[in-house]
């Protein structure tokens, strides 16, 4: 049997890469309270809400769209984490599982963005972590990782540490 373990670890990024990680996690929660919108307004309209590859295939076009270019900075596999959350959300709210998804707010003591390792896009080595479009990224191992690296979540605290 396979068991996936999780490491936590406290990053150190420059300057141009906090601005990058704010950057990201904003625009998924702007991905994630729109599409909330969306399947909230459709729900009421038909009964039925939307699937991942519906929300999953207006992502592109919203980036090419002027009010939502900036889109486009963000790590793109970042925005469709947020969306495979949110259908995970509704799909423990229909079995009765958990509450009706609620919007993100800015104002959260953490918050986060999940990013998954396509093309070894996430690397750990020995002072350094690869992560997608934020390159080296100075790292404290407080241990060591063992077998392959399926997704990283970083997280902003209250305090402003990663």
């Amino acid at each position: 049997m396979l068991r996936c373990k999780s490491y936590k670890y406290r990053i150190y990024p420059t300057a141009r890469q906090e601005a990058l990680i704010i950057k990201t996690i904003n625009c998924s929660r702007f991905v994630y309270n729109y599409f909330l919108a969306k399947w909230n307004e459709n729900y009421k309209q038909t009964g039925k809400g939307l699937t991942y590859y519906e929300c999953s295939a207006e992502l592109p076009k919203m980036k090419m769209a002027e009010e939502t270019v900036w889109l486009k900075e963000a790590d793109s596999i970042a925005l469709q984490s947020s969306l495979k959350h949110l259908v995970d959300a509704f799909s423990r709210f229909f079995k009765k599982q958990a509450q009706h998804p609620q919007f993100k707010r800015k104002v959260n003591s953490v918050q986060s963005y999940t990013t998954n390792n396509v093309n070894n896009s996430i690397e750990l080595f020995e002072k350094h972590v690869k992560l997608p479009k934020l390159g080296l990224v100075k790292v404290r191992k407080s241990q060591e990782h063992y077998g392959r690296v399926l997704n990283a979540t970083i997280r902003k605290t209250s305090t402003g540490k990663y």
